[in-house]
């Protein structure tokens, strides 16, 4: 099974355009609806894994990574809370503007202080041969390669 919290443009610490959102990730992860606060969900059935594939957005505009990093530990302390046993897969999309190098520092930091069930992957760069989404996001093609990549880095770390 997967469930999945998508909205086009949103960032860990602001969106595509560089408007500062600071706690939106964090309202929205708790809801079913993200229209409304009153469906909230439950945090089940507990995952085996968490997939936090955020920062493309972030790093379209110009972004303090201090900042950036904060939010995103923030993010990590806030799916630990729900899913203490789930393995966590921090990943950089295919489409990078740079925000590998601070994904990459929050995973150290908490590798280093101890969480040995959180990890950092960098899918492979889009190809413009596969083709192009709307707006530049991934195609059909390319979505289908990443999750080919997803299942094999999940296999190899959740021994599935």
């Amino acid at each position: 099974d997967c469930t999945l919290l998508a909205i086009s443009g949103m960032g860990m610490y602001q969106d595509l355009g560089g408007a500062v959102q600071p706690e939106k990730f964090f309202t929205n992860f708790g809801r079913t609806i993200l229209s409304t606060s009153a469906a909230k969900w439950k945090f089940e059935p507990k995952p085996d894994a968490v997939i936090l594939n955020l920062g493309t957005n972030d790093f379209a505009s110009r972004v303090d990574p201090t900042l950036y990093r904060q939010k995103y530990r923030h993010a990590i302390e806030e799916i630990r809370t729900v899913y203490p046993d789930a393995a966590i897969l921090c990943c950089m999309g295919t489409i990078s503007y740079g925000a590998s190098a601070s994904i990459q520092t929050v995973v150290e930091e908490c590798v280093a202080q101890g969480d040995d069930r959180i990890s950092f992957y960098a899918f492979q760069p889009i190809r413009p041969e596969d083709g192009i989404g709307v707006d530049g996001h991934p195609s059909g093609k390319t979505h289908q390669a990443m999750a080919d990549e997803l299942t094999a880095v999940l296999r190899e770390k959740l021994g599935w």
